[in-house]
């Protein structure tokens, strides 16, 4: 019982060296917060009126009941704003009703467009014998 102290304590044993500290660790990394992408289902388009000429696009957001006014040139949908369409065409949601005004979106080199009354989800992709005159050329 004596030496039961030295042997717990290893008094004997030959000198070892203790490992290095971990080093701490590294601060993370300052984020800056992404934003998600909007969700495009609650942005309506609700007026695609002309003013002075100049063709304006009206964008309700559903969450906040705010309204935006866009141009051409503007960016909206992921894209921007090529042209406001008053040709008369059937809905494509409601074959059977006549739709007299659509936004034209450019994303990278395809056309979209999106009917007065339906959400930025909503947006089709146009063919080009379905785009206008004007920008049938380009």
């Amino acid at each position: 019982r004596i030496f039961a102290a030295a042997v717990a304590r290893e008094v004997y044993r030959p000198y070892i060296t203790r490992p290095p500290a971990p080093p701490p660790p590294a601060p993370p990394a300052p984020t800056t917060p992404v934003a998600p992408p909007p969700a495009w289902e609650t942005f309506q388009v609700v007026s695609l009126s002309e003013w002075q000429g100049r063709p304006e696009v009206h964008v309700r957001d559903l969450t906040n009941q705010s309204l935006a006014s866009y141009g051409q040139g503007d960016d909206l949908a992921g894209g921007k704003i090529v042209a406001v369409d008053y040709r008369s065409l059937p809905h494509p949601a409601k074959p059977g009703l006549q739709s007299h005004s659509r936004v034209i979106v450019k994303i990278g080199e395809a056309f979209w467009a999106v009917e007065r009354g339906q959400t930025l989800a909503d947006k089709r992709q146009l063919a080009a014998e379905q785009l206008p005159e004007k920008l049938s050329k380009l």
